[in-house]
């Protein structure tokens, strides 16, 4: 399991004062090269759901790149969502903390970037992404990896993610891509993330986990 590291903080209130910083600045963490990799992934008329999609910064990006896609957004800061929603009218998006009344929606991909690593249930929300995925379909979570950024709750390692990764094989057939990033609040720093590509494993029952 991945080291604790300090206190969660994951609360709408500290979310909503972040981003609404975030916003007012106009200071992001833009990653094209990861965003270029994950619509590697996306068929020309899937369907893609981004679970913590803050204000939508990601969707901004692939959306134009992927026309005919059908995109959605999930994210628990209201501040978030409803500057997502101004940015892209056209797009669903939805204020919640979890999956579970989404569960019927079929997802071709779900991608959860640099937010797993702030949830405590990772559990639920895997089950919750299993069901909504359609057969074959592609869960692609991003993880910080040797990254000790005063928003982590934990420090995650490659036997973390190993771990991961093998706790779900039986669900998902799973690689990962290990790539260099920049620290969006050092921009001059590099850090490590890990991309899994995790593809759906059977059908629409539930996760016998």
């Amino acid at each position: 399991m991945p080291e604790k590291l300090r206190e969660n903080n994951n609360t709408p209130e500290y979310w909503d004062t972040l981003y609404a910083k975030e916003i007012a600045t106009q200071f992001g963490r833009p990653d094209e090269q990861r965003w270029d990799y994950i619509l590697g992934h996306i068929g020309r008329h899937d369907k893609v759901l981004d679970f913590g999609c803050g204000w939508a910064e990601a969707l901004l990006y692939m959306i134009p790149k992927r026309p005919y896609a059908k995109f959605v957004g999930i994210d628990y800061s209201s501040v978030a969502i409803d500057k997502a929603k101004e940015l892209l009218p056209n797009v669903e998006f939805y204020c919640k903390d979890s999956l579970d009344e989404l569960v019927t929606m079929d997802i071709d991909v779900i991608t959860i970037q640099h937010t797993l690593e702030h949830i405590e249930d990772r559990k639920s929300i895997m089950e919750q992404a299993w069901l909504m995925l359609k057969p074959k379909g592609k869960l692609i979570v991003v993880l910080p990896l040797y990254d000790d950024w005063h928003e982590h709750p934990e420090i995650w390692t490659l036997e973390d993610i190993r771990e991961f990764v093998k706790e779900w094989e039986s669900k998902f057939s799973s690689f990962v891509v290990y790539r260099p990033t920049t620290r969006w609040t050092k921009p001059d720093t590099l850090s490590e993330e890990a991309i899994i590509v995790m593809q759906k494993i059977g059908g629409k029952d539930a996760p016998n986990k």
